[in-house]
C-alpha cells in the first residue's frame, strides 16, 4: 500500500489521471514528492473568483540607520551629540559612549519607536585604531530617551567603544529588541494589525522542449517510441521539479 493512499491493484485507476500524478507513481521518491501528495487531493469550491484566506502578519519593528543631514570629513555616518546635529567622535570619527550616556542616530523612519523601547544597531563599524578605517564591527544597544523626525536619542545599555562615526554604518539595521519600563510605570501605546487575504492563483507553467527534423528521421517515429519518448519524458521529470 503505497503511501498508505490506495492498494497497489488501485493504481491502475488513479496513476494516469494528470501527468503530475503519473511521475510521481513512477518516481516516488523524486525531487517533489510533495506536490505529488497534493495532486490526489481533491478540488475545493469557492464562491469569490480567487481562492483565499486571512492571515494575520506581523511585521518586525525596524528601520536602517541613515547619514547624518550636518555630517563631516570623516564623520559622515549617522551619529550625533546628543540634543544636536553636531557630528559625533573626533577628527577621524572614533568616539566612545559610556554605560548610560547619551547620543543620538540618524534612521530612516522614527515614526514607529517609542520612549523606552530598547533598540539594537547592528554591524556597527569599529576599530582600535587611530584613523578613520573600520577594522571590525560591533552590535550596540540602547534605550530610546526621545524621538524626533527622521532621529532617535538613545541611552546606551553598555559602554559604546571604538564606535567610528563613518558611512560603514550608514544602512545597517535598527531593530526593536524590547522595551524598559519600570515597574508601574505608564507604557506606550499599544496597536493592531489587520490581517491580509491571502491568495492561491493558479498559474499554468509549460516546459517547451523541441526536437530538430534529423533526430525525428526514420527508423525514429513521431510518437511514443524513440527520441521522443525519452525527451518526453525527461522534460516531464524537470518540469514537475522546477514547477
Amino acid at each position: 500500500m503505497p503511501f498508505g493512499l490506495v492498494s497497489s491493484e488501485q493504481i491502475d485507476d488513479y496513476w494516469s489521471q494528470n501527468t503530475r500524478r503519473k511521475i510521481f507513481y513512477a518516481y516516488p521518491n523524486g525531487t517533489a514528492p510533495l506536490t505529488g501528495l497534493l495532486s490526489m487531493m481533491d478540488s475545493e469550491d469557492t464562491p469569490q473568483p480567487s481562492f483565499g484566506w486571512n492571515e494575520e502578519r506581523w511585521t518586525e519593528t525596524s528601520t536602517k540607520a541613515a547619514v547624518n543631514p550636518t555630517s563631516a570629513a570623516n564623520k559622515d555616518g549617522p551619529f550625533a551629540l546628543t540634543g544636536t546635529t553636531t557630528a559625533a567622535g573626533d577628527a577621524n570619527g572614533k568616539f566612545t559612549v559610556a554605560q548610560f550616556g547619551a547620543v543620538r542616530v540618524y534612521v530612516v523612519d522614527s515614526s514607529m519607536f517609542q520612549v523606552n523601547d530598547t533598540v539594537k544597531l547592528f554591524g556597527v563599524g569599529q576599530t582600535s585604531g587611530a584613523g578613520p578605517a573600520a577594522t571590525g564591527s560591533v552590535d550596540v544597544s540602547g534605550r530610546v530617551v526621545s524621538t524626533g523626525t527622521g532621529y532617535l536619542e538613545l541611552e546606551a545599555t553598555t559602554a559604546w567603544t571604538g564606535v567610528l562615526n563613518a558611512a560603514v554604518t550608514n544602512g545597517k539595521n535598527v531593530v526593536l529588541i524590547g522595551t524598559a519600563y519600570a515597574e508601574g510605570a505608564r507604557t506606550g501605546t499599544g496597536g493592531i494589525v489587520f490581517p491580509y487575504e491571502i491568495l492561491n492563483n493558479t498559474q499554468i507553467f509549460k516546459t517547451p522542449y523541441e526536437m530538430t527534423r534529423t533526430a525525428l528521421k526514420e527508423p525514429l517515429k513521431y510518437d511514443k517510441t524513440g527520441a521522443y519518448k525519452d525527451m518526453s519524458k525527461s522534460n516531464g521529470i524537470k518540469h514537475l521539479a522546477c514547477n
